[in-house]
């Protein structure tokens, strides 16, 4: 008998249909929560559905891929699912969409330059994607000497392309040139100064090759995450001077006599130490059912 035809048990008949009825991706945490809410008692039943989803995983009947969060959206709608504590999934579930909102509505600079952000992402690389990326440059390097020489000194396409040389030489060549702008913005440059399609096709496959899509939103997104709280290394986390400011004015119900000098202190170290854990970044496991075949 084949192992798709033995019955399953109460939970992974549950926990089969939460993944089937969702409207979009769904975590392993999220399917074991959501199992606890239909059937209650608490941990017992939170740790009986992680081995209910397994089981399901190894039978076939799911599939497990991993990614990272790229977007605060997607941390408000999944993060709060990242505890084994019902008062902490309830925190976030509370605070998250405030702290989206505090960012959406925050006048405060990023922490960090496109140009840093840039080398963030450059410093993540592998080795062979760090050789891929510099032949795609040496190749619109030599488009941009090319270029230079045939365009008016004063003229904006000049400007463009010595910025876009810049970057390049200081970037990835490593001499000590500071290119002010990152090459996201520089691409768009190229393109509003009036750079031939070849040109600017070079360019756009070097952004491309560099700084892939979900890299961006995540090196973008770790720049919010540095606007709501501070994770110094080898200390808990505490929540950034504006944003608890703004917190105790907008979640009084939570935050209460949290602004003054009196009264303990116990639920602003509640929400320091959970309410964005470093953990935030880590891989997350999204479950979907197993395809035919």
């Amino acid at each position: 008998m084949g192992s798709a035809s033995v019955r399953l048990g109460r939970i992974q008949e549950l926990a089969l249909e939460i993944v089937t009825s969702a409207s979009g991706p769904i975590t392993v945490n999220e399917v074991c929560w959501r199992v606890v809410d239909t059937r209650g008692r608490g941990r017992a039943t939170l740790v009986a559905a992680r081995r209910a989803v397994h089981g399901l995983v190894e039978r076939k009947h799911l599939t497990v891929r991993q990614e990272r969060l790229s977007t605060f959206d997607q941390i408000i709608a999944i993060y709060p699912y990242k505890t084994e504590v019902p008062g902490v999934r309830q925190m976030r579930v509370d605070l998250l969409p405030l702290a989206g909102r505090y960012l959406e509505e925050s006048a405060r600079p990023p922490r960090y330059s496109l140009p840093r952000q840039e080398a963030f992402i450059l410093g993540q690389g592998t080795p062979e994607e760090l050789e891929r990326i510099r032949n795609t440059w040496d190749a619109l390097r030599d488009r941009l000497y090319s270029t230079l020489g045939t365009i008016d000194a004063s003229s904006a396409l000049k400007r463009a392309a010595s910025e876009a040389i810049a970057w390049g030489l200081g970037t990835l060549e490593g001499i000590p040139i500071s290119a002010p702008r990152g090459l996201v913005r520089i691409v768009k440059d190229l393109e509003q100064a009036g750079a031939d399609a070849s040109t600017i096709a070079m360019a756009e496959a070097l952004r491309q090759v560099a700084f892939p899509r979900p890299n961006v939103e995540r090196a973008a997104l770790k720049n919010q995450l540095c606007l709501l709280v501070n994770h110094k290394k080898n200390a808990p986390p505490s929540l950034e001077g504006p944003f608890r400011k703004w917190l105790v004015q907008e979640a009084p119900g939570y935050c209460e006599e949290l602004d003054g000098t009196r009264g303990p202190r116990v639920r602003l170290k509640q929400i320091t130490r959970a309410l964005l854990l470093r953990d935030v970044h880590s891989l997350f496991s999204f479950v979907s059912r197993q395809q035919p075949g």
